[in-house]
């Protein structure tokens, strides 16, 4: 009995093992973080990672609830300082994520238990829903093409970002906003979809009132945030259709071709506009 005792432990121990191992590999990758929503998804994965860990966990001690805390807490610990090595950054929010996953699984485990199953799975379903969030703003972003914004987007908020300004108005093909007399004020595409390689062409009109200069700023994911390592032009804020060759974006920055397969940011900004000025921007589509 006793030799039974300890070959079960030793499968406890090495299941426990193996399931560690694996969940602090795929914390340890160093993913590519220039991109918002990849970001997005990742971060959020860490939710139904844990919910799923919890509940293996839970099933592999027998149920104890207080060996599974320890357990997963210290899987949680041991995945986030990976990062350290890795080159990634461990994160609060993460652990924070971590936690939220184990309180869910406990919950959903002691709920099926109770006979009260369908709530339980709508705990490990809620587990999901922040990935689901991301995951459907991928495919609303890569559905817009071949424009590269769709302003009144709730999936999209997170990556069209207004600059020291304030959205009055936006629908799918226009956004309006009021400027701040401050440095830079307008608009920030971040993240759009990334490969422009199949294009001729960007289409752009901007207006604004009073009629002020706006610069438009395009930079891929390898962008040194100097001013050489991108495309600026400024253009007139007169509500006049401008096609811009793509060839030419390419060529911008001084020191290499600028990459059209990632392009990670485009940007439309007023310097110094006066108080009470309004930008009006249709959206950018290529051609």
């Amino acid at each position: 009995m006793s030799h039974d005792r300890h070959i079960e432990r030793a499968r406890t121990a090495l299941a426990i093992v193996i399931v560690a191992a694996v969940t602090v590999a795929v914390h340890a990758i160093d993913s590519d973080r220039s991109s918002v929503i990849l970001g997005g998804i990742r971060n959020s994965a860490h939710l139904p990672l844990f919910v799923f860990l919890t509940l293996l966990i839970h099933k592999i001690t027998s149920a104890n609830s207080l060996k599974t805390v320890a357990t997963v807490a210290c899987i949680s610990l041991l995945a986030e300082g990976s990062q350290y090595v890795s080159g990634g950054e461990p994160d609060v929010l993460d652990l924070l994520s971590d936690a939220a996953g184990l309180a869910i699984a406990l919950s959903a485990w002691r709920l099926w238990f109770a006979s009260r199953r369908r709530l339980a799975l709508g705990f490990v379903l809620l587990g999901f829903a922040p990935m689901a969030f991301w995951c459907w703003t991928w495919k609303v972003r890569a559905n817009q093409m071949p424009c590269i914004a769709d302003f009144d987007n709730p999936f999209l908020s997170a990556i069209q970002r207004p600059l020291n300004a304030e959205i009055i108005e936006a629908n799918p093909n226009e956004v309006q906003l009021a400027l701040q007399p401050n440095r830079y004020a307008g608009i920030r595409l971040i993240d759009p979809v990334a490969d422009w390689s199949g294009f001729s062409q960007i289409e752009i009109m901007v207006s604004t009132t009073p009629e002020t200069p706006i610069t438009i700023r395009i930079h891929d994911s390898a962008h040194n945030n100097e001013h050489a390592d991108r495309y600026n032009e400024q253009i007139a804020g007169t509500g006049a259709k401008l096609v811009i060759p793509l060839e030419r974006i390419r060529q911008a920055p001084a020191a290499r071709p600028l990459n059209l397969t990632q392009i990670s940011e485009v940007t439309f900004f007023a310097v110094d506009p006066a108080q009470g000025t309004t930008l009006k921007l249709a959206t950018p589509c290529l051609l």
